[in-house]
């Protein structure tokens, strides 16, 4: 009998696990350390641009100022999809240009853009 509750909880552990989609596996990996309820990630297909990452960077900063003063952005992270990721990044989340700001609230996406002014009109707008 003991056996059988052993392979019982076992079969549902294995079959919970399974049940989650590559995509939400992939959200939980990209928002684990998120603060604030909010992350922001850029895709690229190459080492990104200095002068994209500062424009971005400032654009969130005026959002933490003007917009999330209570809550600011702080989790903000920059993958290149031509180095090998441990997840397909371009498939699970349909990248097709470059680069790409994926908004996260809460592990849910509520923004695809392409530049961080697009992100500035999100959060004006809320």
């Amino acid at each position: 009998m003991k056996k059988w509750f052993v392979l019982v909880v076992a079969l549902m552990l294995l079959i919970s696990g399974c049940g989650q989609s590559n995509q939400e596996k992939a959200i939980d990996y990209l928002v684990n350390g998120q603060t604030n309820d909010v992350s922001v990630i850029v895709f690229s297909n190459q080492d990104s641009d200095r002068e994209f990452v500062e424009g971005l960077l400032k654009k969130i900063q005026d959002i933490n100022t003007s917009v999330r003063a209570d809550k600011p952005i702080q989790h903000i992270n920059f993958y290149d999809v031509s180095v090998e990721q441990k997840f397909d990044y371009e498939k699970i989340f349909d990248l097709n240009t470059y680069p790409v700001i994926l908004v996260f609230e809460k592990n849910e996406i509520v923004l695809k853009a392409t530049t961080p002014d697009e992100i500035v009109q999100y959060f004006e707008g809320k």
